[in-house]
């Protein structure tokens, strides 16, 4: 069974339909321990379960290209180390393009039309809009080139599978880590990270609708912008102004590092509790000290091997490649700070992306 035709028959239909019914439905609370050989999968035909990944070898040297919306924050790095490790192991080519940020939309388009004309063999997508980017990922697959989502989606049937952690879920878990904290009483402010990328959108759903149920909790301020820590910083530097009863803080990503600082320079830490998404190395100083107090590790590494591999799988024509597949996160707080498994989290100390492109 030829793998792109399938997909290219509503299968990206049948991901956002399960994603939204059947992952929310029977999604599973965030692990205790990290399982690095574990994924939680989805096939097109609608099965799903937790599974060991395989490591596939591929059947020609293939070239994929990898496009990102930015390096500025270490969740990207982290996965394009995945990708470019995984690439390595592989013995095929990786050609990594990246934008400038959420706001550059334009950049990431040209980039993905110049990896059309470079004729790559795949396409991994970290995509910057769910619908901005349609036209150029089906472009691709117009070419014969299939794409191959990576940490968000965009709007499409023609996709052939993504790797990802389940956005809406990581709200809902750090929603009901402030309600069984507060027992159901607190004043909180979220960031919720860029306005209209699918993954914050996402994001804001999942705390907003947990938080429904629970009167007693009150969102004093809710927070959209690029994962910037200075500019994260200095939005909750004001809000500790306005607001003199803050509980709690939802973040995501990099704006958790500048809530934190903002939450160490007025001498709250402690005294507001912080909850994070996403966690980054960074991170991990400040859930040491208890600015943070805990953080959603999503395995950043081992989602870029795994869309990396699903791009493979495609190319081999493998039948029985997931369409959806994601790590499955773990909670990192001062009690396994020091005794996690950082090898599915963080890139090496001093890695940086080794050839990106701006054209």
């Amino acid at each position: 069974m030829n793998i792109v035709r399938v997909r290219s028959l509503g299968r990206r239909l049948a991901f956002l339909l399960i994603a939204s019914l059947l992952l929310c439905e029977a999604a599973h609370a965030v692990a205790a321990t990290a399982q690095p050989l574990k994924a939680d999968v989805i096939y097109y035909w609608g099965e799903r379960r937790v599974e060991d990944w395989p490591t596939p070898k591929a059947k020609k040297p293939y070239t994929i290209g990898i496009s990102v919306p930015h390096l500025k924050s270490p969740y990207w790095v982290n996965q394009c180390y995945g990708m470019l490790d995984e690439a390595g192991k592989l013995g095929v080519k990786a050609i990594v393009v990246a934008a400038k940020g959420y706001d550059d939309l334009a950049t990431q388009i040209s980039q993905v039309e110049n990896l059309i004309t470079q004729r790559v063999d795949a396409i991994v997508l970290g995509p910057i809009s769910f619908e901005g980017n349609v036209a150029s990922a089906e472009e691709a697959v117009a070419r014969g080139i299939p794409v191959i989502d990576v940490a968000q989606s965009i709007w499409s049937r023609k996709g052939s599978g993504i790797s990802l952690v389940d956005d809406y879920q990581l709200g809902v878990n750090n929603a009901q880590w402030v309600i069984q904290d507060s027992g159901g009483k607190a004043n909180v402010v979220v960031f919720s990270g860029p306005s209209g990328a699918s993954w914050s959108m996402a994001n804001s759903s999942g705390v907003r609708n947990t938080f429904a149920d629970y009167p007693g909790i009150k969102i004093l301020a809710e927070r959209f912008c690029d994962v910037d820590v200075a500019t994260s910083q200095k939005i909750m530097e004001n809000l500790l102004q306005t607001f003199k009863d803050i509980d709690y803080v939802i973040t995501v990503d990099a704006t958790g590092i500048g809530i934190a600082n903002a939450i160490e320079a007025a001498r709250k830490t402690g005294k507001i509790k912080h909850v994070n998404a996403y966690c980054l190395e960074e991170s991990l100083a400040y859930i040491s000290r208890g600015s943070i107090t805990a953080s959603q590790a999503v395995h950043s590494v081992t989602m870029g091997r795994m869309a990396f591999d699903i791009a493979i799988r495609v190319l081999n024509g493998d039948p029985d490649t997931p369409l959806i597949a994601h790590p499955i996160p773990i909670w990192i707080t001062k009690a396994n700070v020091n005794s996690f498994d950082r090898s599915t989290q963080f890139a090496p100390p001093g890695w940086t992306v080794p050839v990106v492109t701006g054209k």
